[in-house]
């Protein structure tokens, strides 16, 4: 694609993909929307937007039962971070997007919740059919200190046996 933009990732560390650090040194445009920074990030984004770590911001996660929990921050931004979603907010508005007008996560918590329940069950998954891969993939297992930002960034947890893990891949 000739543009991406980031948010809170890192894909050269949280994708599976090991080109995709060269494939976002060749985009025409990275931005990244990110509370960390790295010589990767650095070496790709050509703008860099600094958002709020997730203890930083209220938001809500679905847990694997359809669990709706709800969180506010407990710490408030360093400088001039903002909770991603007010960033993206912005965004939109500068874009002149429709709709771009939340004033708090729970606007967006809530109006997601009422596309859901507005949403046909099964509508997601309706015509889907299952086949086969026509290529086997590889398996990446990623060591359980690098499977996020944060934890990437503890030097007393990379300073542990499991820290310092390499990922294993399992080809077929």
């Amino acid at each position: 694609l000739p543009g991406y933009l980031l948010l809170g990732t890192e894909p050269w560390a949280d994708g599976l993909q090991p080109t995709a650090f060269a494939t976002l040194q060749r985009a025409r445009f990275v931005g990244a929307i990110s509370a960390y920074v790295s010589t990767p990030l650095l070496q790709t984004a050509q703008v860099l937007l600094p958002a709020a770590a997730f203890a930083e911001t209220s938001g809500t996660f679905v847990n694997l039962e359809g669990r709706w929990q709800s969180f506010t921050g407990a710490a408030t931004p360093p400088g001039v971070a903002r909770p991603a979603w007010k960033i993206l907010r912005v965004l939109g508005n500068l874009l002149h997007c429709a709709d771009f007008d939340y004033q708090s996560s729970e606007q967006v918590r809530e109006e997601l919740r009422s596309v859901i329940a507005a949403a046909a069950p099964g509508a997601a998954v309706s015509g889907f059919t299952a086949t086969a891969a026509p290529v086997a993939e590889v398996l990446r297992d990623v060591p359980m200190y690098q499977i996020d930002a944060l934890l990437r960034r503890a030097p007393s947890l990379q300073a542990t046996r499991l820290g310092q893990a390499g990922a294993a891949e399992y080809h077929p």
